[in-house]
């Protein structure tokens, strides 16, 4: 999560939170707007065999997150962590975020 708290836009990073849904995610994140979004980095236990194909239990979570807890979800899979370096990975970041205010991700 270092690599969240560095980001421009980033005020504030609160990590292992629970939701007033019951769920615990890796981090909530407030932005100079005052905006928060959720964060999830999603390991390999979250997809379906080696694809990269969300597991059942993963994909209500996240849908469950977007319509109980009324707030963002940028969900980052453990490949994109692992391939990118911390400038890209900050960028990949970054551009997730804007995203999901934007309701332009489906996570």
């Amino acid at each position: 999560m270092a690599v969240v708290a560095s980001l421009d836009e980033v005020v504030d990073v609160e990590e292992e939170v629970r939701t007033n849904s019951g769920y615990s995610l890796d981090a909530l994140v407030t932005l100079r707007s005052g905006q928060k979004v959720s964060v999830e980095v999603d390991g390999p236990s979250h997809f379906i065999g080696r694809s990269h194909q969300p597991s059942g239990s993963t994909r209500i979570k996240r849908r469950q997150l977007a319509s109980l807890d009324d707030c963002p979800l940028v969900s980052v899979p453990y490949w994109e962590a692992d391939i990118r370096g911390k400038v890209e990975l900050a960028a990949y970041l970054e551009l997730e975020l804007r995203l999901a205010l934007e309701g332009g991700t489906e996570t």
